[in-house]
């Protein structure tokens, strides 16, 4: 790595935005599955393929947040001037105890929730008849 910080932020990236390639990958099977063969949206088939959107839509955006060890970590540290960012990194190690407590306190899920909410709201636009990806309308 020529750059580590530069190289270690695009490595991040890669794995969430391969998440959404996977999502828009799925969200045009499902089109052609719902559109061209005419599966109704109940069937067995369907629901795989918005599982399989709404998974990796998911992925991508909870391994976005910037706590380590996620990879929204690694990308907010690019940001930062090198000072705070040398600070910011050496958290890390606490970083899964921070994470885990934030889950099991709760803390997260009105954080989750909103950025659900905005996903889904972009996301429609993509799906047949505008139907909601995690379950929220606009």
């Amino acid at each position: 790595m020529r750059s580590p910080v530069r190289d270690l932020m695009l490595t991040s990236v890669a794995g969430p935005a391969m998440n959404v390639v996977l999502a828009l990958f799925f969200t045009c099977a499902y089109w052609f599955h719902i559109e061209v063969r005419h599966v109704p949206t109940y069937a067995i088939s369907s629901i795989i393929f918005i599982d399989a959107i709404r998974l990796n839509l998911m992925l991508a955006i909870f391994n976005m947040l910037p706590v380590p060890p996620l990879d929204g970590h690694r990308v907010l540290g690019f940001f930062l001037p090198a000072p705070v960012r040398n600070a910011f990194y050496s958290f890390g190690q606490f970083g899964i105890v921070l994470l885990i407590v934030l889950m099991v306190r709760g803390t997260l899920d009105p954080v989750m929730h909103a950025i659900y909410s905005g996903t889904d709201a972009v996301w429609q636009h993509l799906m047949p008849g505008r139907m909601p990806i995690f379950g929220t309308n606009p």
